[in-house]
C-alpha cells in the first residue's frame, strides 16, 4: 500500500458495474464518518482469467453473429417467423382478458398449441 492509504475492513454492494464507484465512496464515507468529497476512493475491478477469457470469447462469437445476421434479406427474419407459424398446429383455445379481441369473436382468445395429430 502506498504512504498514506487506509485499508477498510468493510463491504459495500454494487447492482451494475457503473456503480461501484459511487458505492464505494459512500461506504467509505460512512465508515470513516467523515464527508464523501473529502476522501479519495481507488476502485480496482479485477476478473479472473478464465471468466474474463469467456466473456471475450462470447463477445467475438456476438459480434460475428450480428454480422451474418446484418446479410441475411430484411425478409428472413420475417420468412422465419412465418414458417415457424404455418408450420406449427395451433388452435384457438379460451377467452383471455387483457389480449386484442379477435375478428370473428365478441371475446378475446388466445392462440395455444396443440400436439400433433395422428
Amino acid at each position: 500500500m502506498k504512504p498514506g492509504t487506509v485499508q477498510l475492513d468493510t463491504v459495500t454492494q454494487a447492482r451494475r458495474l457503473s456503480e461501484i464507484q459511487e458505492m464505494a465512496d459512500d461506504c467509505a464515507a460512512l465508515w470513516l464518518d467523515v464527508d464523501a468529497s473529502v476522501i479519495d476512493v481507488r476502485v480496482t475491478i479485477e476478473i479472473p482469467e478464465t471468466f474474463r477469457t469467456d466473456w471475450e470469447s462470447a463477445q467475438a462469437k456476438a459480434t460475428q453473429a450480428r454480422a451474418v445476421e446484418a446479410q441475411a434479406p430484411p425478409s428472413a427474419g420475417r420468412s422465419y417467423a412465418a414458417f415457424v407459424s404455418l408450420a406449427t398446429p395451433m388452435t384457438m383455445r379460451q377467452p383471455c382478458s387483457g389480449f386484442p379481441r379477435h375478428a370473428s369473436t365478441s371475446s378475446p382468445m388466445i392462440l395455444g398449441l396443440d400436439p400433433p395429430r395422428k
